[in-house]
């Protein structure tokens, strides 16, 4: 992810790129990102953001472990499918330490159809709305450059159970 702080304004401007593969789905997003800080005072911080892009989902099929290699289905060409995707989100931050956040994912809850004209076979995917809530405290060393930031994490999908996370960032010299 890129992201330019526009000093004298107070927005960001971003792009963000992925390219991922988990079992036979493989997924590549590129994504413009927008966002705005408002100071309510000096210690308390909103921040709210949107990424808006196309989402490339693909079947690997040359990764199945079929019983059947020459089954028709697997020979399948142009199985790649690209639609529009779009994340939101916002952030309180309390003196520049603690932070708590909440984002949603796949707002567009897009369908990609895959057909395969000689079987005779449709595969439907849903992109389902994911949330993810975070809140995390920065814990600075006395008399040093360095830092951590712990996190806790909750997400969500709607029909799944939730999922809990936690994470510890370190961070030297303010940069992460």
């Amino acid at each position: 992810m890129f992201t330019v702080d526009l000093d004298d304004y107070p927005i960001g401007l971003g792009i963000k790129t992925k390219n991922d593969k988990s079992n036979i789905i493989g997924r590549a997003d590129a994504k413009l990102s927008y966002s705005y800080f408002l100071n309510l005072n000096d210690d308390n911080k909103l921040i709210f953001g949107v990424f808006a892009g196309v989402l490339a989902n693909s079947i690997l099929f040359d990764c199945i472990k079929a019983t059947n290699p020459d089954e028709v289905i697997l020979q399948a060409n142009g199985n790649a499918r690209t639609t529009f995707d779009a994340e939101a989100g916002f952030s309180y931050e309390f003196r520049d330490k603690l932070k708590l956040g909440f984002s949603a994912f796949h707002l567009t809850q897009a369908q990609i159809r895959y057909q395969h004209s000689i079987a005779d076979q449709n595969l439907n995917v849903n992109e389902v709305p994911q949330y993810l809530m975070r809140l995390s405290y920065q814990y600075d060393f006395k008399n040093s450059n360095f830092a951590i930031e712990p996190c806790a994490m909750m997400r969500s999908t709607f029909g799944l159970p939730v999922q809990y996370e936690g994470e510890i960032t370190g961070i030297y010299d303010e940069k992460l």
